[in-house]
């Protein structure tokens, strides 16, 4: 049974009731719903839906990721960030992604990577990112005396 022949509503109406169902669902900490909610989305555009819906698949691939690191599936966040970073789109619009990405990677206690890709992120964005280099001992040893006065 297809629900868009018999409600008489377009695929890209349902498309759009998923993505602000899945939206409220956020604001609302229901996670779990949200997923369901982007994924349904998802489902809707089709397998070109990259092609044709660039800018929507960005949206429920990105809140969709975000939503699915609320929950805990590390897995299928990884998924569908490693789908929005290959796509050829601006830096600007895979933030999102990326912000999920070094979200997960701290979580994961990947603490070196997570920077690592936060100052990349950075650059690719034309912002000055100091380097990305060891401090000596010495060093994290006068910040920490300079954070305890």
């Amino acid at each position: 049974l297809d629900l868009r022949e018999t409600s008489g509503i377009s695929s890209s109406e349902m498309v759009k009731k998923n993505i602000r169902l899945g939206n409220l669902a956020v604001e609302n900490a229901a996670f779990n719903a949200a997923v369901i909610y982007f994924k349904m989305g998802r489902g809707l555009l089709g397998p070109k839906a990259w092609e044709e819906n660039p800018d929507i698949m960005l949206h429920l691939c990105s809140a969709e990721a975000n939503a699915c690191f609320a929950t805990g599936d590390m897995e299928m966040t990884n998924a569908l960030v490693d789908d929005v970073l290959k796509r050829d789109i601006p830096v600007r619009d895979k933030f999102r992604a990326y912000e999920v990405k070094i979200l997960s990677l701290q979580a994961s206690q990947k603490f070196d990577e997570s920077i690592t890709t936060a100052l990349d992120v950075r650059r690719q964005l034309g912002l000055r990112s100091p380097a990305n280099k060891a401090a000596s001992t010495l060093c994290t040893l006068k910040e920490y005396i300079n954070t305890r006065r």
